[in-house]
């Protein structure tokens, strides 16, 4: 019983953990992969002589972008459409993913000159399909893929509205821009991390009210608050899980005890002292927590994964790796449980005398409620570590 209530807990917290370590590992690698790249000045204005001056003499990688709306054209139909012209270098990170002719889906960089790639909702919409002509204002281009996925627009895998991503090349062609157009312009930046974020020191002072600064790392600090409330959420599940199998282990700690009376009486009466039976029955308990925590670590890695393959549907196509910090955590809340729900029957068991033996009393004297107690209060403090909240 003591061994199945802790092979159960670690079980428990092993899955809970290493299914919401993937998720969050691999939505931070992805971070800069759903921006384009590292990092994206963007704004209704375009960069200032002084920024682009600073960011020619850098080393890093940049991407320029114009994003607008306007009309487009196919024979008598039209419709509203985003329009984002790209240069050859887009994306920086990530990969845009359009359809050919024959359905196959094709990573590539932006459409070349006298193109156009357009989703299914723009397609629908003017009822055309690939080799067809569109126009976007005055310039006519013809379409060379559907669009299936844009790391920069995460709503691009939902298709929300008629969108089309043309060559910057084609842009003062089509005339869509005038005055009093609203325009949205976006520089994507990429390179090594330091030297990004020297130039965002140089930067961030001369964006002014029109332009912001929009980071890979700041997406992620911001998915990681949602990530850390659903993995508190999951957590706590954990915890109640280790409450009740903490309760399992406090009651067979407690049966445990009773049953080895007689076999400390004895050791007692060939002058084995009190130290050295607490010493042998802790070393007992660590043996059986260890035994716990590495059949409860290989269970609990079975259920996650059964957990993954139930919910494939809903996760990207490959995970990331967990940390091993993971499963090192698990196996410790395990033995966590372990100690505190035991540590009182064991104390009172090596208080056991021959003569009580003799008397036929029992161990009425463990104070289980106290056990309990002690237990409940740990995991509490467990919980209160690891949402640092605590309501």
């Amino acid at each position: 019983m003591l061994i199945a209530s802790l092979i159960l807990a670690i079980a428990t917290m092993t899955s809970i953990g290493l299914f919401s370590n993937r998720i969050k590992n691999t939505i931070f690698e992805e971070a800069s992969q759903f921006l384009g790249g590292d990092a994206k000045i963007s704004g209704s204005h375009d960069l200032s002589l002084e920024l682009k001056a600073h960011l020619e003499n850098t080393t890093l990688s940049i991407s320029k972008q114009t994003s607008f709306r306007t009309m487009a054209f196919a024979g008598k139909k039209l419709r509203l459409t985003q329009v984002k012209s790209v240069d050859e270098f887009y994306p920086l990170k990530g990969s845009l993913q359009v359809k050919d002719n024959e359905g196959k889906t094709l990573k590539q960089k932006g459409p070349k000159n006298n193109t156009i790639l357009i989703n299914e909702a723009l397609k629908n919409a003017l009822d055309i399909g690939i080799g067809d002509t569109i126009r976007i204002g005055e310039k006519p281009l013809t379409v060379s893929g559907i669009i299936i996925k844009e790391p920069d627009n995460v709503q691009s895998n939902f298709s929300f509205g008629p969108r089309a991503i043309m060559s910057s090349k084609d842009l003062d062609a089509t005339e869509a821009i005038q005055e009093g157009s609203r325009i949205n312009h976006s520089t994507l930046i990429a390179g090594d991390e330091l030297d990004v974020q020297s130039f965002k020191s140089i930067a961030e002072p001369l964006l002014g009210e029109h332009l912001r600064w929009e980071s890979a790392k700041d997406r992620r600090d911001r998915v990681g608050l949602t990530l850390n409330k659903a993995e508190r959420f999951l957590l706590l599940a954990g915890a109640l899980s280790l409450l009740l199998t903490g309760t399992a282990i406090a009651l067979s700690a407690k049966q445990f005890s009773e049953q080895q009376r007689s076999q400390v009486a004895l050791l007692k009466t060939f002058g084995v002292t009190k130290n050295i039976i607490f010493k042998l029955y802790t070393i007992m308990m660590l043996t059986v927590g260890l035994l716990g925590a590495v059949i409860g670590t290989l269970v609990g890695w079975s259920l996650h994964m059964i957990l993954v393959f139930l919910l494939k549907d809903l996760l990207p196509a490959q995970l990331a790796p967990a940390e091993f910090n993971a499963y090192i955590f698990a196996a410790l809340s395990g033995l966590f449980s372990l100690i505190f729900f035991s540590c009182i029957p064991l104390l009172v068991l090596q208080r056991t005398t021959p003569l009580s033996i003799l008397r036929n009393q029992s161990l009425h004297n463990i104070p289980f409620r106290l056990s309990l107690c002690i237990g409940y209060l740990s995991i509490l403090g467990l919980i209160w570590f690891l949402t640092n909240s605590l309501t």
